[in-house]
């Protein structure tokens, strides 16, 4: 294995560059996009980067930014899907590296694939020129085409992959213990099970209870919404308590909260 970053740089990015540069070429004619990086980690913590600007590649390895690389954990950490930067640089420390980063090699705009596998993590990153914030359009409407790329990507450079499978870097080696903790980590996923809940309880609310609600929200009092809906005051009671039960809200103050979320999401009038 590699010794160090440096000599893997020296043995694979720098060393291939002119076949890697003519696979990226059509990505950066076509869409702007200025570098494309691929990497894998293994669940024993062998990483093998391969990418297509070289003087990144040395910035990265003089700022020894592997260290602290939230893309560079346990397999076990990510979940599919994808990433934008701004998603990953809340530590101040990367965030300045990354300032630099798009300073001196004017990129931006940072947008990554994240696909696990059974025993192992690949990543897929791609960056633009800080004045092409019309890039986003690529990366959310041109998914498709891009996890394509990323199939050719790996096709076009399978034998140069294969050597590099021999010859990885030890990220076990180079972080220690914090290769396997979490910490850190933006690809935590929230807990939606409240979210999901509430939606699948107005969901089942009927026309008149939303009316009834809506409302209830506007003048607060049951004998205001009997007149405004020509019902008895017994009725509405009866459709507070269902919506009540159904929002899972205890009490008035919890129901109107509840509607106001409701009306700002456009679900109630």
């Amino acid at each position: 294995m590699s010794k160090t970053v440096e000599e893997y740089v020296q043995h694979y990015i720098d060393r291939y560059h002119d076949r890697v540069k003519a696979v990226f070429e059509p990505l950066q004619r076509c869409f702007g996009i200025n570098y494309f990086t691929y990497h894998s980690i293994t669940e024993d913590g062998l990483w093998r980067p391969l990418v297509s600007r070289p003087d990144y590649a040395a910035y990265y390895t003089e700022k020894q930014l592997c260290l602290y690389d939230p893309c560079l954990l346990h397999p076990r950490c990510y979940r599919p899907g994808v990433l934008f930067w701004t998603q990953f640089t809340q530590d101040l420390d990367l965030k300045k590296v990354m300032a630099k980063a798009m300073r001196q090699h004017g990129m931006a705009h940072g947008y990554l694939i994240v696909e696990p596998q059974a025993t192992s993590c690949e990543f897929f990153g791609f960056t633009a020129p800080p004045e092409m914030e019309n890039i986003y359009d690529v990366y959310v409407n041109q998914l498709p085409l891009l996890k394509k790329f990323c199939r050719y990507f790996k096709q076009q450079l399978e034998p140069i992959l294969r050597l590099i499978d021999r010859d990885p870097i030890d990220l076990l080696a180079l972080k220690g213990k914090a290769f396997s903790e979490a910490e850190g980590n933006p690809f935590v996923t929230p807990d939606t099970t409240r979210f999901v809940a509430s939606l699948d309880s107005f969901c089942s609310l009927s026309k008149q209870e939303r009316r009834c609600l809506s409302h209830y929200l506007d003048v607060s009092r049951m004998s205001d919404v009997a007149e405004l809906m020509q019902l008895s005051v017994r009725t509405v009671e009866f459709y507070l308590s269902n919506i009540k039960g159904k929002l899972r809200c205890d009490d008035k103050i919890e129901l109107l909260k509840k509607a106001k979320e409701l009306r700002s999401l456009g679900e109630i009038e």
